[in-house]
């Protein structure tokens, strides 16, 4: 079942096997958003509303057991959306402000 997380300051995201989860960055007016996939599967990653997240979607970034992930100036209400192809994948975000 989809699921949408708002994450203010920080969020640890349990995901479902090919189940689309949609994040709203609810932070500062331009933030910096850190992401560490902590498994037992990889996760897909897209900041692109048209193109959402998708296992083996190439047009996505991928997050290995392990990876972590920083992008600056990711301003408020920016959504992102998020696949994984294993179940209960773990990804925990953070966020904080821009300077």
């Amino acid at each position: 079942m989809p699921q949408t997380v708002n994450v203010r300051m920080h969020a640890t995201i349990t995901l479902a096997s090919s189940d689309l989860c949609t994040v709203n960055i609810a932070g500062d007016t331009e933030n910096s958003v850190y992401m560490k996939n902590t498994g037992p599967g990889k996760v897909w990653l897209s900041y692109d509303t048209t193109v959402p997240a998708a296992v083996g979607n190439a047009n996505c970034l991928v997050l290995a057991v392990g990876d972590t992930y920083t992008r600056n100036h990711v301003v408020r209400n920016q959504v992102l959306t998020l696949n994984a192809d294993t179940a209960s994948t773990v990804l925990s975000l953070s966020t904080s402000p821009y300077p």
